[in-house]
This record gives C-alpha cells, sequence and structure tokens, in this order.
C-alpha cells in the first residue's frame, strides 16, 4: 500500500504494475518479479538440471538406479589415475553384476589377508584394523575414500595398483599366452614372388620361434591368409595351448572373424584356418598396425628364398633380432594418417 501510494499506481484492489523508461530500478525489479510469477507453471522433468526429458534419466528412473548408493563409488573408480585396465576393473567391480563383483571383492579381500606383509608395507599402522576386518562388500569403498597410504602417494592409486597386482599374480596361469605375430609379403617384379613369415613370443615378450615359407605366386590377400595358416601350424609345433595371433591386414583379419563364404576369395584357406583354430586349444585374433608388425613383416620378407615347405626357425634372424630388442623396450613409431 505504501508502494501503490508512493508510485500513485491507481485504486484498484489489485494494481497494474508497469515500468517506464523514467521508473527507478527499485520498481523495474519489483515489475519484472510479479510479472515472473504470474506467468503459468511449465512442465519439467526433474531428474535432468535444464529440465529437459532424456530417455537415459528415465531409464534410470525405471530401473531403479537414479539413487545408486554406487555412483559415488563409480565415480571414483572413474577419476583413478591408473591404466585404463584398471581402471575398467574397478568400474566392473562397482557396477557390475553383484553377484559376481561381490566374488571379486571376496577373492581380492582373501588376498590380501593371505599377502598380509605386503600390505601392512603400504598401509598406515592407524588403519590396520579398519582394513583387515572391514566387511569385504565394503573394503573397496573404504580404501577409495580414505587416505590409509604409509607413503605420501595417493592411496587410492597406489591401493588400485596394488589389488591388480595381486589379482594378476593369483591369477598367472591366464595371462600366460604366447602371441604369434604373422605377415605376407608379395613383389610384382618380373618374376612375381609371394612369402610369409612370423614371430613367436611368450608373455614377457621374449622370442619362441619364428616361422618362413615361400608361397611361389599369389595374390596378397592369400598371402595374409597363408601367414595364418603357417602361424597356427607353428604354434601347433612348438605345443602352445593359448595363443594370439595378431596381423595387420584387415581385410584378412574380417574374412576370418566373420567366418567361411564360399563365394569370398581364399575359402580353403578360410576352411583350414577355422579347423585348426577349433582343434583343443585357445586361438584368439587380434588386428594391429603395421608398426606394431615389424618383426613379422622383417620374417615375410626374408622368406621369399626360403623352402615351399614350413621352416621353424629356432634362433631369430640376424636383421630382426635388433627389431624385437625395440619391441621389447617398448619403442614407438610414427604414423602417418589421412585426415
Amino acid at each position: 500500500m505504501v508502494l501503490r501510494a508512493k508510485y500513485k499506481c491507481g485504486d484498484d484492489i489489485i494494481p497494474r504494475m508497469e515500468s517506464k523508461s523514467s521508473s527507478s530500478r527499485l520498481w523495474k525489479s519489483m515489475v519484472k518479479t510479479k510479472n515472473m510469477c504470474l506467468k503459468s507453471d511449465n512442465v519439467a522433468w526433474k531428474y535432468t538440471k535444464d529440465g529437459v526429458f532424456s530417455v537415459k534419466t528415465a531409464y534410470k528412473d525405471i530401473a531403479g538406479h537414479m539413487h545408486d548408493e554406487n555412483e559415488a563409488l563409480w565415480r571414483n573408480v572413474w577419476k583413478l589415475n591408473v591404466p585404463q585396465r584398471m581402471r575398467n576393473d574397478g568400474c566392473y567391480m562397482s557396477l557390475g553384476d553383484a553377484e559376481v563383483a561381490l566374488k571379486i571383492c571376496f577373492m581380492l579381500f582373501a588376498a590380501a589377508l593371505k599377502v598380509k606383509n605386503i600390505w601392512m608395507r603400504l598401509v598406515k599402522p592407524y588403519f590396520w584394523p579398519i582394513f583387515f576386518s572391514v566387511d569385504a562388500s565394503q573394503w573397496l569403498r573404504v580404501n577409495l575414500n580414505k587416505q590409509m597410504g604409509l607413503m605420501n602417494y595417493d592411496w587410492k592409486t597406489s591401493f588400485s595398483m596394488a589389488c591388480w597386482s595381486i589379482w594378476r599374480w593369483s591369477n598367472e596361469e591366464i595371462f600366460q599366452c604366447e602371441k604369434v605375430n604373422v605377415d605376407g609379403a608379395a613383389t610384382n617384379g618380373v618374376i612375381p614372388m609371394s612369402s610369409c613369415g612370423g614371430v613367436i613370443r611368450d608373455e614377457q615378450g621374449r622370442y619362441v620361434g619364428g616361422f618362413v615359407k615361400n608361397l611361389g605366386s599369389c595374390s596378397c590377400f592369400t598371402t595374409e591368409l597363408w601367414g595364418v595358416v603357417s602361424g597356427l601350424e607353428a604354434a601347433r609345433h612348438y605345443g602352445l595351448q593359448r595363443v594370439i595371433i595378431e596381423m595387420d591386414s584387415l581385410v584378412a583379419f574380417n574374412s576370418i572373424m566373420k567366418g567361411v563364404n564360399d563365394t569370398q576369395p581364399g575359402p580353403s584357406l578360410l576352411h583350414q584356418i577355422h579347423s585348426l583354430v577349433n582343434d583343443d586349444w585357445e586361438v584368439s585374433f587380434l588386428h594391429i598396425y603395421r608398426e606394431g608388425n615389424r618383426a613379422a613383416d622383417a620374417m615375410a620378407a626374408f622368406s621369399h628364398h626360403a623352402s615351399h615347405d614350413l621352416c621353424v626357425l629356432d634362433n631369430p634372424p640376424s636383421h630382426v633380432i635388433s627389431i624385437l630388442e625395440d619391441d621389447a623396450l617398448g619403442v614407438g613409431f610414427f604414423r602417418a594418417c589421412v585426415v
């Protein structure tokens, strides 16, 4: 009433509030606020910050995950300053299948008790009672939320690295697989020549064996498939039970992964590859870039004058030794990419 009398806005019970260019800033702000309050209500989605509906939040609400207690834990795991594979394992433990995640937690917790001397060198004595007595289901959460490390390092990172190492040690057999790098080489000279070759290394990157094979004259695609066949046969020669075949030919890799189609090139070789894979052993295929397949490329180039039969080399050729040493040291190479 005082303001209405002062600004002479009329005698009506609910006065009209209008601002003019000459009105004071106080009056303009009051008019703006009143007009905003008189606007009609709008529908807003409460699960998003901007009020706009999203399928993601709707699904989380229906599934009962909107107020998931693990959300903060997941964020802590995702922010860990560790290699990606460790971060993925942490996310799986915190957000994966509850039963499996709990089993992993219990396994790590049990391992922690078995390697108690190691943990006692990492954890502050003040936190020993909590670390070794807390319930296994809460063990991960406690360690990611407390600075329990004995040294002045980020405990979340140290704890994650230690868990990964313990899990790796306890499942060492799973990681003991050999890697077979294969490649093919073809020349288009006066006399076309094709060959294939590769190297076999253990889980530590140590040379196990190599192989070469002269193929005469054939297409590049056929050469790559022969490299895979020869690599599998060489792995069998060494009695390996768990191998990873790495190749830099994406066309050959896709053909193998899609299965055998008699209308595509090289069906007989693809049949032979799948027949070898289906034997009593574990074989997986991985596509890599050429820069990571230099040792196999050198072996294939060395094979033009080799025998037409598969030749297994227990010792690496002299021109391959330096490449194997570079791979063991993790020497990187630039790769040209078309943008």
